[in-house]
């Protein structure tokens, strides 16, 4: 591959779609028959502090790898046993650079289901097909894995430690932002209502009352802010925007961004998708990066502003951070749509669909001179750990409105 120092080499940044949720309704629903086993939940976790807990993360996203990161170090420091087991990503694929130190060598991993996505759409037929051939894989991982020694599941939208846990009557806590949309109050396009939301519960089988949504505001619904990392103290730098688009055709991002010769352009995304950009002719304000969580999370941290998909991890973030946001939803994903039309709503970010150099022309013309939205979230992990460890009692609106309560926006 061509280089000429303008390619720096560092060091893959999900799951919905009615096809195959259609599909593994009836795989996953005789598998239930054939077992005799009934989905029951324990009402209470067996001891009134959790001493064992699986944690079972949805791989597709790196901000599901980000929330167990999170709530996984806070439970170890409180002394629980923490063991993590992840599936819809290959072991080797994984970006974290310290993600061994972080979740043990004895972490498992499983195929699972996922996506398949050509220039920033889900390729609705592909993926029916990819994940109708892991079905067979999936039953067999759900049956195989053994969380009978477990006090606690944790599951961030991973189906085989979620079914497992289901059918071995193991208590399990769903905890992501695809649980807020059983939430009536929270945006979320009909279609995502009524179709997609019960697909999912299907998915990860937990019961309502038991699945903890996380969302940028409460939406005057029972669920929590987001899950964060710390952010770094580090210098902006003006006129600096981090990209990350990485299910779009790389060669039209950087299409659509040469024009704009007034700011620099780091672009992430997984380095095969720089293959048939020509490096040699590449302006001096664009700037490709693969894949990489340290570096990232550094140009991230020092941007003015961020171009990233809807995914709820980077948005959170960068909310969080107090950096200008424009994000993109991946089409064909209607949880980032209604992610991006929340921050509408909400009046946090600008949202667009379709590359187009105007667009993000504008909305950095916009942004000169302005403040970004910047919220002070309360500390999530820290707060979950102690309601674990307290075991688990009911989240009413109460609790939820006292939580909320410490949230400050600044604009």
């Amino acid at each position: 591959m061509k280089s000429n120092g303008k390619l720096h080499i560092r060091h893959k940044t999900s799951i919905n779609h009615l096809d195959v949720y259609l599909n593994i309704i009836i795989v996953l629903t005789v598998f239930i028959l054939t077992n005799q086993a009934t989905a029951s939940q324990r009402v209470c976790i067996k001891s009134a502090k959790v001493l064992k807990v699986l944690y079972g993360v949805q791989a597709t996203g790196n901000g599901h790898i980000t929330r167990a990161r999170e709530l996984g170090t806070s439970l170890r420091k409180a002394g629980v046993q923490v063991d993590f087991v992840f599936s819809g990503r290959q072991r080797q694929d994984f970006v974290f650079e310290d993600h061994e130190q972080v979740f043990g060598s004895n972490a498992k991993y499983f195929t699972g289901l996922t996506f398949v996505t050509e220039n920033g759409k889900v390729d609705n037929f592909q993926t029916f097909l990819k994940n109708s051939r892991n079905l067979s894989e999936l039953i067999k991982d759900i049956r195989k894995i053994d969380v009978s020694s477990y006090d606690l599941v944790i599951n961030d939208f991973e189906p085989v430690s979620a079914w497992a846990a289901i059918l071995n009557k193991v208590p399990i806590y769903g905890i992501a932002n695809q649980y807020s949309f059983n939430h009536s109050k929270v945006p979320a396009s009909l279609f995502m209502k009524y179709l997609i939301a019960p697909a999912m519960r299907l998915l990860t089988p937990i019961p309502k009352g038991k699945s903890i949504g996380l969302h940028f505001d409460s939406f005057q619904s029972l669920v929590l802010p987001p899950m964060l990392s710390e952010i770094p103290n580090l210098e902006r730098v003006k006129s600096k925007v981090t990209v990350n688009l990485p299910h779009e055709n790389q060669a039209n991002v950087v299409q659509m961004l040469t024009p704009i010769t007034s700011h620099d352009f780091h672009i992430y995304a997984d380095l095969k998708k720089f293959e048939h950009i020509e490096l040699n002719n590449l302006p001096s304000h664009i700037h490709l990066h693969p894949t990489s969580y340290e570096n990232y999370r550094n140009d991230f941290y020092s941007s003015e502003a961020v171009i990233v998909n809807s995914g709820f991890g980077n948005l959170s973030q960068a909310l969080a951070a107090g950096i200008h946001l424009l994000s993109k939803p991946q089409s064909g994903q209607a949880e980032q749509v209604a992610n991006a039309k929340a921050l509408q709503k909400l009046s946090y970010a600008e949202a667009f669909y379709s590359l187009n150099t105007k667009t993000v022309r504008n909305w950095l013309d916009n942004i000169q001179g302005q403040k970004a939205t910047k919220i002070h979230y309360p500390n999530v992990s820290k707060i979950l750990t102690e309601w674990i460890l307290d075991g688990a009692p009911e989240m009413n609106h109460e609790y939820i409105e006292k939580i909320w309560d410490d949230l400050v926006v600044e604009r």
